[in-house]
């Protein structure tokens, strides 16, 4: 296994962990994300971690952090359990 390596495969598979608090809520009734929520401290450390010691990779992390978030919003709004495989992922 490997990072994708396009965009769109990246896409999928950032959509389909964005879709797992939803799932586990759907079927058991728990909100995962109040169960074990990430702190800010703990979120705030991180970036400045990252910010000092990668701030060459930061910075397109969080560009695609954020398109992840919003494109695509209904990709999966017709979605069955399973999945399409992300190509590039596969690859040697």
């Amino acid at each position: 296994m490997r990072s994708p390596m396009k965009i769109a495969d990246h896409l999928k598979q950032s959509k389909k962990y964005q879709f797992v608090p939803d799932e586990i809520k759907q079927y058991l009734s728990i909100d995962i994300n109040k169960e074990q929520p990430l702190t800010m401290t703990l979120q705030l450390h991180a970036l400045l971690t990252e910010l000092i010691s990668s701030p060459v990779y930061l910075i397109p992390y969080i560009v695609l952090m954020i398109y992840t978030r919003f494109a695509a919003k209904d990709m999966y709004a017709n979605a069955k359990r399973f999945w399409d495989t992300d190509v590039s992922t596969k690859e040697l």
